[in-house]
């Protein structure tokens, strides 16, 4: 059996680690890059019309928009045009202007309200009307989650806010430097933190609290948001391979890249496999396998699993 090395894989599934990265940063300012997107989408990961690749592309969106809402909008028009789901452009309406100077991290703007009367910047915010990764925010927490600098350093000298654990997860979710820098000293980095790095898709964060904090990345916090590279950067680091057959099928749009390229790490240890095919495959499939396990080698057996399991 080879070694499971991150660069040789990534190289493999680099189309699906662009797309999901790109979802979950999410930066489109203009209805051409949208469209444009879109298409890379359709060729990329939708070139047929599989419905668990359907399905398996809106659970992906659907987790890239809880944190990082600032694009819900063109998240919105994403599902329209792969999905032809349909929304009422009202939204608008609930962006109030404080909320609204955050996100743009105009801090001139934000700056009169903080002098009202009743100005408090642990009231909570609204989020009923679109999906966030926390229900709900504090004002100080929405300048870490937006990664609105200049407003996070307005209140922090005009206010003295208490940077609290809340804080330091959403900071790399806000991806500013200076934030999660600031944070840092008030927070110690811990397991939930290497979620929020791995939910950011942002590499350079997981990385970062893998080498300085020596904590480690969580293979079904991968799964959960689709963060590819994470995943095998946990694997270049174990090279427990049948913990990876197992996990990688629960990355439906990789299945038939990895019947490629599987045969060159397969050994005779075919446990893992199995019980992932159990958990996603009806039961006769099942049973059909596990007799022609009986009457043929290991090397056999896992392509009729692929060909049968993951390819039809």
């Amino acid at each position: 059996m080879n070694n499971l090395h991150y660069n040789d894989f990534i190289d493999c599934f680099k189309d699906y680690d662009d797309i999901t990265t790109r979802l979950y940063r999410l930066h489109i300012t203009s209805a051409d890059e949208i469209n444009a997107f879109c298409e890379e989408i359709k060729n990329k990961l939708l070139n047929n019309s599989e419905e668990h690749l359907r399905d398996h592309l809106k659970e992906i969106i659907s987790n890239a928009e809880k944190q990082n809402n600032r694009y819900w909008l063109y998240y919105l028009i994403l599902k329209q045009k792969l999905f032809n789901e349909s929304f009422r452009n009202d939204f608008s309406s609930h962006y109030n202007e404080p909320l609204q100077s955050i996100i743009d991290d105009d801090v001139n703007l934000f700056i009169p309200f903080t002098e009202r009367e009743n100005f408090n910047y642990l009231k909570l915010a609204n989020f009923d009307f679109i999906p966030c990764v926390i229900e709900k925010l504090n004002i100080f927490e929405l300048c870490c989650y937006y990664g609105s600098v200049n407003c996070f350093k307005f209140l922090r000298t005009k206010f003295s806010a208490e940077i609290t654990k809340k804080c330091l997860l959403l900071s790399f979710l806000g991806g500013n430097p200076e934030i999660m820098s600031t944070c840092l000293k008030y927070q110690k980095p811990d397991d939930e933190c290497m979620e929020y790095a791995i939910m950011s898709h942002n590499v350079d964060f997981v990385t970062f609290l893998m080498n300085e904090y020596k904590i480690p990345i969580d293979v079904e916090d991968c799964i959960k948001y689709n963060n590819i590279q994470a995943f095998f950067i946990h694997f270049d680091g174990t090279n427990n391979i049948n913990e990876f057959v197992e996990k990688i099928c629960y990355f439906p749009s990789l299945w038939e890249k990895v019947l490629s390229i599987l045969p060159n790490f397969i050994d005779n240890k075919s446990q893992a496999l199995v019980r992932a095919a159990k958990k996603l495959q009806p039961k006769n499939i099942i049973t059909s396998i596990m007799m022609e396990m009986r009457k043929m080698n290991t090397e056999k057996f896992f392509c009729i699993i692929l060909q049968n399991v993951f390819i039809e």
